[in-house]
């Protein structure tokens, strides 16, 4: 009974609180382009973010970890764009009928654009996401553009 009533009061306060209800979500979905995957992300109420991408590129996988920071478009919109940075780590070649593997990891950036509709529960978004080799081809790559969809959680 009181796990109920501190739900409904959270449930209520929600409503209350105006313009806060997609300032601070969790979602999941899908990412298409040069390097595509899943990611789920998690922003905040200070606009902060954090996102995991598990990506195939180049017949590899690579989990890729992202502290982004997000500025509203306009109040009162739906739109913002954000900055971050992070890393990656995986192996290339492991999807592919060679049987030669290495390792990569190294630090990512992302910039990008994402639309997140106050009243619905999907989450549109297009990034730039270049990235600094420091395993095996030390190198700088800013080739890996991407579209997101994801569904909101909470």
């Amino acid at each position: 009974m009181k796990k109920t009533l501190y739900l409904l009061f959270f449930f209520i306060l929600g409503f209350m609180i105006e313009g806060q209800a997609q300032t601070s979500y969790t979602a999941v979905g899908v990412r298409a382009g040069t390097g595509m995957g899943l990611t789920l992300k998690h922003r905040g109420y200070n606009s902060m973010g954090a996102e995991a991408m598990l990506m195939y590129r180049r017949e590899g996988l690579r989990l890729v970890g992202l502290l982004e920071k997000h500025f509203s478009l306009g109040k009162g919109t739906d739109s913002y764009i954000y900055f971050g940075v992070g890393g990656h780590a995986g192996y290339n070649g492991i999807l592919s009928e060679e049987s030669i593997t290495s390792p990569v990891a190294g630090i990512d950036f992302v910039g990008g654009f994402e639309y997140a509709p106050r009243r619905g529960n999907i989450v549109f978004g297009v990034d730039l996401k270049p990235h600094f080799k420091a395993l095996n081809n030390w190198g700088f790559s800013g080739n890996v553009a991407g579209a997101n969809l994801r569904v909101i959680l909470d």
